[in-house]
């Protein structure tokens, strides 16, 4: 009777703190990298992206542990300003299932997530009103090496499907390098 009494409150302290891994850092991610703005609507959950393409993050180039490698377009002195990328996840009851989720974010140079339409997170970025050709606000030093982090409500969140739409942003017209990976825990 001791040793399963020790046992429960030796594992109680886990139990109470789970976490599930609702995208994980190498998970496959929709990508347009375009070179314009796919649609005024790309970031909601009734867009269509079947015609995107599709790859294992981390994604973008110029830097090395870049799963999938993005275009920035015919020029290396007038590169893309942004590229978009989409993933739909199926959440059960994340009002009931998880108390807080965390979005984890690896990003060169600038970023804007969006969880069903709406933004959620901004890193790196001015105020106001994004467009395509917004550059980042400085060019980041750190290359996409360290995660960026914030604690989503689960409110944002709804029984199903949902859409996590991403916007990474360049510094400028010959940024050498773009980065981008997530992480997404519910707790």
């Amino acid at each position: 009777m001791k040793a399963r009494l020790l046992i429960i409150i030796f594992l109680l302290p886990f139990l109470a703190h789970s976490q599930d891994t609702l995208i994980n850092s190498s998970s496959s991610w929709k990508y347009y990298d375009k070179g314009q703005l796919p649609s005024t609507t790309w970031n909601s959950t009734s867009y269509s992206d079947l015609t995107w393409s599709t790859g294992t993050a981390p994604l973008g180039y110029g830097i090395t542990g870049t799963a999938t490698t993005v275009s920035y377009g015919t020029s290396s002195t007038n590169k893309y300003v942004t590229t978009y990328f989409r993933k739909s996840i199926t959440i059960t009851n994340p009002l009931s299932s998880y108390s807080s989720v965390f979005l984890n974010v690896k990003r060169d140079d600038g970023v804007i997530v969006y969880v069903n339409g709406i933004e959620r997170y901004r890193s790196n970025m001015p105020t106001g009103t994004i467009s395509y050709s917004t550059f980042s606000t400085t060019c980041a030093s750190d290359n996409g090496s360290i995660w960026q982090s914030v604690e989503l409500s689960n409110s944002y969140f709804t029984n199903g499907s949902n859409v996590i739409a991403v916007e990474v942003h360049q510094c400028n017209l010959t940024s050498s390098d773009l980065f981008f990976t997530a992480q997404l825990i519910g707790s």
